[in-house]
């Protein structure tokens, strides 16, 4: 299960293992969307800069991309082979990193819903990963006891 507030500040948005996500207005606390599609527990989500979309990954290998207007599923991807564990978009974008227990993470362009990256580096499986507050820096811990950083370079 997660928690989180949009980054406007009128909502709040949680998963349940139910298989489904839940979002509710801040002030009142009254359900606006309750979002349903993955076939087992939702592992993690995270909410774009703009409020605008949700990404949320799943048990069920998936990626689905929701709209927050009306909690319609813009696409939903089969991108990785076994859970996903952790999604991010990157700040003031739409672009969307996922880590997952197939042992690689990915960047997705959730506009164009084109894979960008993949880095299939690791020797376990990718557990957490988080961003600078800018986006040109990206830090993934796996199940081989290492943290790696990946640095955004201008070439």
């Amino acid at each position: 299960m997660q928690v989180s507030v949009t980054p406007n500040g009128k909502f709040f948005v949680f998963s349940l293992l139910d298989h489904t996500i839940k979002v509710c207005y801040m002030d009142s606390m009254r359900l606006l969307l309750n979002l349903y599609g993955h076939s087992l527990p939702v592992l993690t989500f995270d909410i774009a800069s703009d409020s605008g979309i949700l990404a949320t990954g799943s048990a069920d290998k998936s990626i689905k991309i929701w709209g927050m207007d009306f909690g319609d599923i813009h696409k939903s991807l089969l991108v990785h082979t076994d859970s996903v564990t952790c999604v991010k978009f990157v700040p003031n974008s739409h672009y969307l990193w996922t880590a997952s227990k197939d042992k690689s993470i990915k960047m997705l362009d959730c506009d164009t819903y084109e894979t960008i990256f993949i880095f299939d580096c690791f020797f376990g499986e990718c557990w957490a990963l988080t961003l600078s507050s800018i986006g040109d820096f990206l830090v993934v811990g796996s199940g081989d006891n290492v943290l790696r950083t990946f640095i955004q370079s201008e070439s």
